[in-house]
Order: C-alpha cells, then structure tokens, then sequence
C-alpha cells in the first residue's frame, strides 16, 4: 500500500497507476491473481500481479462500493476530480476579503470558466459543463459537472470476417 501511495503522489495528478510497475520482487499471498483479481477489484481491493515486465498493478480501485459508479472507485479519477477543486479553490482564494460589489457572479463566472478550460489544458479533468453560481451576500456557491480523467482499462476489438473477392 505504502509503495502504491508513493507512485500516486510522484506522478502527476489524475495518472492512472493500473499496469504500472513495482520494485517488488515476488507477490506472497493465498489467492491466484489470474483467477481471483477481479474478485478483489470488486472487493475494492487493488491487487498486484505478475507481468513478463515484473510486478504491476492490475487496477488502481479505491474502497468506494456503494454503486457502481466507476468514477468514484478508480484512484486517478477520484484524484482528477479532487485536484479540480482545490485548484479551483486555490484560484478563488485572493478573493476572500474582498467586497461583494467588486466580485460579481457574472464576472465570478468568467473566472470560473477560464480556470476549468485551463484545467482541461492541463488535463487534470477531461471536460466541464453547467457552472451555476449563486449569490448568498458572504458566500458565492459554485457548482459545475466536471468529467474526470479516466483510465484506458481495456479495448473491445471486434473482428468482421468476410472473403475477400477477386
């Protein structure tokens, strides 16, 4: 666990750690990986498995169980959304303290929106839509649809065989 909280915080956010390598030189354990990971990634359980490579992470899954919302139960897409807040909230922090004449929704809003088209440039999420603000006097709530960044986990290749005419 240590090890695979250490590759998440040194690479960039939202980086998918599935297949990712370890320095690990044996995995011990009382399960078969090729028969049992997609019973722990169920399980919300981020297993290891060995590849011609060595080590690697099958699924870089989170403990989120509640539904089957993959967005919430894959690390790097937990991590995309996080990091989009607290950017966003790091942009907005020299505004506390000033006054709610100089900060309008509207102009609030602009802010808003250059922020998450800079975060899509930065690909710390992958879109946004619908930024709502609302106006409460001491408080401007913030509200907007943000899609993660996800992780390729597999290609479903479909083959279409015909005879080649001549």
């Amino acid at each position: 666990a240590l090890m695979c909280a250490a590759l998440q915080c040194g690479t960039p956010p939202a980086t998918p750690l599935t297949r990712k390598r370890l320095n690990v030189a044996a995995i011990v354990g009382r399960w078969t990986p090729k028969l049992d990971n997609n019973e722990a990634i169920q399980a919300g359980i981020c297993p290891l498995e060995d590849s011609a490579a060595g080590v690697r992470i099958c699924r870089d899954v989170n403990t989120y169980l509640d539904d089957d919302n993959p967005v919430l139960s894959q690390v790097s897409s937990v991590e995309s959304l996080n990091t989009s807040v607290k950017r966003l909230r790091a942009q907005l922090d020299s505004s506390i303290g000033r006054s709610n004449v100089e900060i309008t929704a509207n102009a609030l809003r602009g802010v808003v929106e250059k922020h998450l088209d800079q975060q899509v440039k930065d690909s710390v999420i992958r879109s946004w839509a619908d930024v709502e603000i609302t106006d409460n006097g001491s408080e401007y709530v913030i509200d907007y649809q943000a899609a993660s960044v996800e992780p390729v986990l597999w290609f479903r290749i479909r083959l279409h065989a015909s005879r080649v005419g001549g």
